[in-house]
């Protein structure tokens, strides 16, 4: 009982935190957009205004680079704290054979992508483009994590069982998992997995943005996401959304309830 108790506090604790990143990211972001605007514009006329020969070019050209690099990384840190979202009703099962176009592997890499859906809709209100990111980098993040290669499974259903998210008035909800066979995940490196920044890859591989923005995208359409992992044993990420509204009077086989 008490362990629990430890366990629901730590874990209220880490949503705390992780709320409060999403926050300041999202401030940090504006304010860089600020200060980019005149350095890109200057750069910019800087460069086309001298020539290529000239001996100042190439500083003009770096500034240009550096700029919209910059305004790369804002936008990374406006996904993970941005709280706006375009709100349409689409079939979760598009966006995720749409997303995964993006990150399949070529076939010499030895690691294939599956999918388990069911042959009806899985409706839900929410953010095409947003959601087609989040599919994109938990994919990218299982392919990477399997450099001998195996599978990504992508499943998705409607959730059956008591509401996922305590004190929610969604009628019903959608769990999406994405499972790998790859290297596996320390309880070290799970406690820091959704921390911009925070990154296992060496070199230029990531900078630490792909999870974070999973995250953030996760909690503006109201779900939940956790990871279940240890070393050596692959990765299962399981998020929760909330289906379509209009789904309040059937049940998860879409067969009416009294």
């Amino acid at each position: 009982m008490e362990q629990a108790k430890e366990d629901n506090k730590g874990a209220a604790k880490t949503e705390a935190d992780l709320a409060a990143i999403c926050s300041f990211s999202g401030r940090l972001a504006h304010d860089l957009n600020n200060y980019l605007t005149p350095i890109l514009a200057c750069g910019q006329m800087l460069k086309d205004g001298l020539d290529p020969t000239h001996p100042l070019y190439f500083c003009a050209e770096q500034i240009a680079q550096a700029g919209d690099t910059c305004f790369d990384l804002a936008k990374r840190l406006q996904a993970i704290g941005t709280s706006r979202k375009s709100n349409h009703v689409i079939d979760l099962r598009d966006v995720l054979t749409s997303s995964t176009e993006m990150i399949r592997p070529p076939e010499a890499s030895g690691i294939r992508i599956e999918f388990d859906l069911p042959d009806d809709s899985l409706m839900l209100e929410g953010d095409s483009h947003q959601l087609q990111i989040l599919v994109q980098e938990l994919g990218r993040n299982a392919v990477e994590a399997m450099p001998q290669g195996g599978t990504v499974t992508l499943s998705a259903r409607y959730h059956e069982g008591d509401a996922p998210v305590s004190g929610s008035d969604a009628p019903a909800w959608i769990k999406l998992t994405v499972t790998d066979e790859g290297v596996g995940m320390s309880p070290e490196v799970l406690s820091r997995l959704y921390e911009p920044y925070f990154t296992t890859h060496k070199g230029a591989r990531g900078r630490g943005f792909g999870l974070a923005m999973a995250y953030g995208i996760v909690r503006r359409h109201e779900g939940t996401i956790a990871c279940d992992s240890s070393p050596g044993a692959g990765a299962v990420f399981t998020i929760f959304l909330p289906a379509d509204p209009t789904l309040e009077k059937t049940n998860a086989a879409g067969l009416l309830i009294d």
